[in-house]
């Protein structure tokens, strides 16, 4: 063998009999393939700008676990350590396993706070619950479809329901909301807020407070332990309220309501019959501090009604079974008499004020005869006339002053068509002079016999004169005797 080949070969012999590679020890550690050895240096691996965590452009045909420092914050990446994983640059976490003040894997949530860019979220990728657990105990679960449910057995529907509370329950019907400790919702779209509040039966029922319970069809009950059962579109507000009748409602403590269509309004207050609004109990002492009052317009009533302002009745009847009026304005006094002005304006007046010797008349028909639009009613009996004239077809004022008149005219129809017929007062002749609001109306068919009456207060001066005239002329209508007068009466002179 020649000498150079024997001495190349004594030169490789070291290379093969040690696999580690030191550089500044002369002993590397023999379980490295590389050992690099320094109190004041470090290694510096080769720093790149990577465009994103899948960029394989930068380094071409990167190898797996191939190791680089990232410079670049841009598409997921951000400074620091990367590997590749064949597939994607993956970063070397910096936080001693999971724990310190930060984490540089985009993957991780760190437990004291994370640098977000807007991308990031808690969750899921694909059609599956996400569930949180405490003591290995479902504490939440968030469904696909729209389910939520919160608190230690809580249980909610998938399709968007929702149970929050110890024991909710809105897991019977879609898109039901239970709220509460053991709150339940069980009808579709129904609502249950509160502890032990009970939303069933029926669809868009509303139960809010502590034990509340609303089960009609769409009724709503608010307070606690108001009960809306029953019947549709019930309401129910106050504590023990109840409201079972058909669109019935019930507002207040302990108020109860079971009419179709009843309201009742107050502590207490009870609404049976349908159609009908009450308001306040049936207690009537009204030194009992549970008294019932109301008031229109004032903020301490003192009565059962006490209204400040004006009260209109348009049409019907103001009626008083028992009782009395009382009319206290400051006028009243011992043997006054109510009197009104041309307004109606009621006030109480001395009867001596009135006049001294009375001033009246009341005629009758003496004989009948055919009605004539140009002619008026005549009148030829005459059974009182004080402080006036009297005509056959009128009465003359000689006293101003405000007179109360009375008419009726009783006629009989023979022949010819249905009609109707006005009459009405004048204090002159004919329709010009025509008295408003003393117009009366009937209608008559074929042998009615028929009474028209108005009774007016009015302002009339001396000579005035008052008659009866009507707009219709027909040989087929008649007066009748009985029932047929005109009376004035004065009321207070001027």
């Amino acid at each position: 063998m020649k000498l150079p080949a024997v001495i190349n070969i004594l030169m490789l012999l070291p290379l093969v009999a040690f696999s580690q590679v030191g550089i500044n020890t002369t002993n590397p550690d023999p379980s490295s393939i590389l050992d690099l050895n320094a109190s004041d240096k470090g290694l510096l691996v080769p720093r790149i700008a990577l465009s994103g965590t899948t960029d394989n452009s930068t380094i071409v045909n990167p190898v797996e676990s191939l190791l680089v420092y990232n410079t670049a914050s841009t598409g997921g990446v951000t400074p620091g350590f990367y590997y590749w994983t064949g597939t994607e640059w993956t970063t070397l976490s910096t936080n001693g396993g999971g724990s310190g003040s930060g984490s540089e894997d985009p993957k991780k949530w760190d437990t004291e706070g994370n640098e977000l860019t807007g991308s990031e979220f808690i969750g899921s990728t694909n059609y599956n619950d996400l569930q949180f657990r405490v003591n290995n105990n479902q504490v939440a679960n968030f469904d696909p479809n729209g389910g939520l449910t919160i608190g230690l057995g809580a249980s909610a529907n998938d399709n968007n329901a929702i149970a929050i509370g110890t024991g909710a329950n809105a897991s019977t019907n879609n898109e039901a909301t239970a709220i509460g400790p053991s709150a339940s919702a069980t009808a579709f779209r129904s609502t249950a807020l509160g502890y032990q509040a009970n939303a069933t039966s029926n669809n868009a029922t509303l139960a809010l407070g502590y034990n509340a319970t609303a089960s009609g069809f769409q009724s709503t009950a608010i307070g606690y332990n108001a009960q809306a059962t029953t019947n549709n579109n019930s309401l129910a507000i106050g504590s023990g309220s109840t409201a079972t009748g058909l669109n019935s409602t019930a507002l207040g403590a302990t108020a109860s309501s079971s009419g179709q269509n009843a309201m009742a309004i107050g502590y207490g207050a009870t609404a049976t019959n349908a159609n009908t609004i009450v308001l306040g109990n049936n207690i009537y002492d009204v030194s009992d501090w549970n008294a019932t009052k109301v008031g229109i317009g004032v903020s301490n009533p003192s009565e059962k009604l006490e209204v400040r302002g004006n009260i209109k009745v348009t049409s019907g009847t103001l009626k008083l079974e028992s009782g009395t009026i009382k009319i206290a304005d400051g006028t009243q006094g011992e043997g006054k008499v109510l009197t009104s002005d041309a307004q109606g304006n009621a006030t109480w007046t001395d009867a001596s004020s009135i006049g001294g010797a009375p001033v009246m008349a009341e005629t009758s028909a003496s004989s009948s005869a055919n009605l004539s639009q140009w002619s008026p009613i005549n009148f030829g009996n005459v059974s009182i006339a004080e402080g006036v004239n009297v005509n056959s077809n009128h009465i003359q004022i000689l006293t101003s002053g405000t007179y109360r008149i009375t008419y009726a005219v009783s006629v009989h129809k023979s022949g010819g068509g249905d009609g109707n017929v006005k009459f009405f007062l004048t204090n002159g002749w004919g329709s010009s002079n025509k008295i408003n609001g003393t117009t009366s109306y009937i209608f008559m068919g074929n042998g009615d016999r028929v009474t028209a009456t108005a009774t007016k207060y009015v302002q009339l001066d001396a000579s005035d004169q008052i008659y009866v005239f009507t707009d219709t002329s027909s040989s087929n209508i008649s007066t009748l005797t009985d029932g047929t007068y005109l009376n004035v009466e004065l009321i207070r002179a001027d």
